[in-house]
């Protein structure tokens, strides 16, 4: 609502340009898929194999092994582009999902039917499974992706949709009038505690669609006097302190411990960057006071 998406592609230009890709819907997809699966193989694998055993308990089958278990259902929880795929209205996802994995990887149909089995007849089995759905998305989306991506980073919060560059007012308020009749009770809060920066900051830096051109120039210029340690990080930050400077432009104390805050910031998020590690080895990437998007923001007039 709050943006404008005539800036779209000069931002999408401008991603380009400090991480390599353009941070729109098919290379965010693509990147959700690739960190599920390794989320999945790594940090979550014992919750892997604690479902496998769940579904093997229920089934009582020994037709297929564990490893073709895990095949079929690693793939499935990375196709699932919410955090539970267990609520009444999305009922029609999940038998959706199994059916893309088998047709695309018909290899694993007969694992496939045993993990169907189990979560159409065992509470645990799809209790377990929705668990595991739940720690992959927070892992990959929220803990990765969302710190890999630096196009409009005000898109990117819990329950976000950062490959979708605004939203018609029509589409809006219809939306929300259904959402009225459906859920009347629902919460509509614009911060919650999972929500990475305020609304204020948000709307700030949403701003930045309406004048993606000048924004360029100055990310670049900015750039150019202090380098930093990895451009996507960098993109990622001058967004950050677009958003929370003081309006008024003076540099208090307050702004130093902006600074500060933003350049701790900035050293235990480089390993998610997109040429970093996963968060499980991550490495601080080293950098002077003096060549930090902190210090330059504070020397550039006005």
């Amino acid at each position: 609502m709050f943006l404008d998406p005539g800036g779209e592609n000069e931002l999408s230009a401008l991603s380009r340009t400090f991480t390599g890709a353009d941070g729109d819907a098919h290379w965010l997809h693509a990147q959700e898929q690739l960190l599920g699966r390794q989320v999945l193989e790594t940090g979550l694998a014992p919750e892997i194999r604690r479902l496998v055993r769940t579904i093997r308990h229920a089934t009582g089958d020994t037709t297929v092994t564990d490893l073709a278990l895990r095949d079929a259902v690693v793939p499935v929880i990375t196709q699932v582009p919410v955090y539970r795929a267990d609520y009444a209205p999305l009922s029609t996802m999940l038998p959706r999902i199994v059916g893309e994995v088998g047709r695309s990887e018909p290899a694993l149909m007969p694992a496939l039917e045993v993990v169907v089995q189990a979560l159409a007849t065992d509470p645990e089995t799809a209790a377990r499974f929705g668990q595991v759905c739940g720690a992959s998305t927070a892992k990959a989306v929220e803990d990765c992706l969302f710190y890999r991506a630096a196009r409009l980073i005000s898109l990117q919060e819990v329950g976000g949709n950062p490959g979708r560059f605004g939203l018609d007012p029509s589409e809006f308020h219809l939306l929300w009038a259904q959402r009225a009749r459906s859920w009347p009770r629902t919460m509509t809060t614009l911060s919650t505690h999972d929500t990475k920066r305020s609304e204020d900051v948000r709307a700030r830096i949403g701003v930045l669609s309406q004048v993606p051109q000048p924004w360029a120039d100055c990310v670049t210029e900015w750039e150019m006097a202090a380098p930093s340690p990895d451009p996507a990080i960098g993109a990622f930050l001058w967004q950050t302190l677009f958003g929370a400077w003081p309006v008024d432009g003076v540099v208090t104390d307050a702004c130093g411990r902006v600074c500060r805050a933003t350049s701790g910031r900035q050293c235990g998020k480089t390993a998610l960057g997109p040429r970093g590690r996963m968060w499980t080895s991550s490495s601080r990437v080293p950098s002077s006071p003096g060549s930090t998007p902190c210090a330059t923001a504070r020397a550039v007039p006005g």
